[in-house]
C-alpha cells in the first residue's frame, strides 16, 4: 500500500463527512450534475473546464482510476460498461459508489487535484454547480442518467490517431487494452480482435473503439460530441450541449475559454489554424501505426473516422 494511497483514504475520511454536513445546509446543491466522459487525452479536461466556466462550481475529477481509493472495495473493472439490454444484472453495491458521488460524498486528494490545486478543497464547502469528469466512464454515464435522473451527460470522441499519438508521448500504456467482459458477451467477434492485438497502438487501438461502442450502447442516454467540431464550431457544440442542459444560451464565459488550452495541453494550441491543430498527430505516427490503428478499430465495428481524414464521418462541416 503505498502513500498516495493512504493519503487519499486519510484525506476522504476529512471531506466527505464536512461534505456530508454542506450537502444538509444547502440541501439542492447536488441536483442536476453535470457528467463529462470520453478516452484519456481525448480533450474531458478541455472541455470540462469550459463547461465549468458556465457557473461556480464543484469539480470532481476522475472517480474511477485507481487513484480514488474508495473505488477498490467495489469490483469496478477498468472500462466498466453496465449492459442496456440487461439492466437486473447492474451491481446493486456498486450503485453505491455512484450514489455517494453524485452526492459530492467521494471526495479525496486525487479527484479533487489537491496536489495540484491546493485551493480546490474550499469549493466543496460552497452552494456550486456539481461536474464530474471521468475518462473510463462511457459504458456508465448513460445508465446514470437514467437511474438517478440526471441531466444528460456528455461523451466527446477524439480522432482515434489523435488520441493514441499523445498517448504514447505520454507513457504508462502498457496495461492496455481495457475491455469489459460485458462489452465481449455484448460483441463476441471483438474477442479475437483484443487477442490479436500486438502492438501498443493496436492494444490502444482496441481499447478506444471500446470506449466508443461502449457510449454507443448508451447513445438516447448522453450527449455524444466529437472533439474536431469542438475545435472548429466550438460555439455550436456548446449550444446543443447547454440548450440539453436548460440553457437559453451559452454562457459567455465559455465561448471565451474555447481559444485557451486545457490545464494538461499546452504546446498544440501554438498553431492558429484548426485544421492544423487537428492534423498535429499525423507528426508522431508512423503509416504503419495508422494502418494497424484503422484496422483495429474497424474489426472492431468501429467506423466513425476513415483513414484518410482527419474529420468524423458525422462532423457539423
Amino acid at each position: 500500500m503505498d502513500c498516495q494511497y493512504l493519503a487519499n483514504t486519510f484525506s476522504g475520511k476529512i471531506l466527505n463527512p464536512v461534505s456530508k454536513f454542506m450537502n444538509k445546509v444547502y440541501s439542492s446543491r447536488n441536483e442536476n450534475p453535470w457528467l463529462i466522459s470520453g478516452s484519456p487525452r481525448s480533450g474531458t479536461t478541455w472541455l470540462a473546464e469550459l463547461i465549468a466556466e458556465a457557473e461556480k462550481n464543484r469539480l470532481i475529477w476522475e472517480p474511477l482510476q485507481e487513484g480514488n481509493s474508495d473505488k477498490h472495495s467495489y469490483n469496478f473493472s477498468k472500462r466498466p460498461l453496465y449492459n442496456p439490454i440487461k439492466k437486473d444484472e447492474i451491481n446493486d453495491f456498486q450503485i453505491t459508489f455512484f450514489d455517494k458521488l453524485l452526492s459530492g460524498e467521494n471526495l479525496n486528494i486525487h479527484n479533487l487535484r489537491l496536489r495540484a490545486y491546493s485551493l480546490n478543497i474550499f469549493n466543496t464547502l460552497g452552494n456550486r454547480r456539481l461536474i464530474i469528469k471521468f475518462v473510463r466512464g462511457n459504458g456508465v454515464v448513460g445508465y446514470l442518467h437514467e437511474h438517478f435522473n440526471i441531466p444528460k451527460p456528455v461523451v466527446i470522441i477524439r480522432h482515434p490517431c489523435a488520441v493514441i499519438a499523445s498517448q504514447l508521448r505520454m507513457g504508462r500504456w502498457d496495461d492496455h487494452p481495457h475491455i469489459d467482459e460485458n462489452l465481449i458477451k455484448l460483441y463476441p467477434h471483438i474477442k479475437s480482435v483484443i487477442e490479436n492485438a500486438s502492438s501498443l497502438e493496436e492494444r490502444l487501438a482496441v481499447t478506444w473503439a471500446g470506449d466508443v461502442l461502449a457510449a454507443k450502447l448508451w447513445e438516447n442516454n448522453i450527449q455524444i460530441v466529437y472533439y474536431e467540431d469542438l475545435v472548429l464550431n466550438g460555439n455550436v457544440v456548446l449550444e446543443k450541449i447547454f440548450s440539453e442542459w436548460g440553457y437559453n444560451e451559452v454562457p459567455e464565459n465559455c465561448l471565451n475559454k474555447l481559444n485557451q488550452p486545457s490545464s494538461t495541453s499546452k504546446i498544440w494550441w501554438t498553431s492558429d489554424s484548426g485544421m492544423e491543430k487537428l492534423k498535429g498527430w499525423n507528426k508522431y505516427l508512423s503509416e504503419d501505426q495508422v494502418t494497424k490503428i484503422f484496422a483495429t478499430i474497424k474489426s472492431m465495428g468501429v467506423d466513425d473516422y476513415d483513414e484518410n481524414s482527419y474529420l468524423p464521418k458525422y462532423n457539423l462541416q
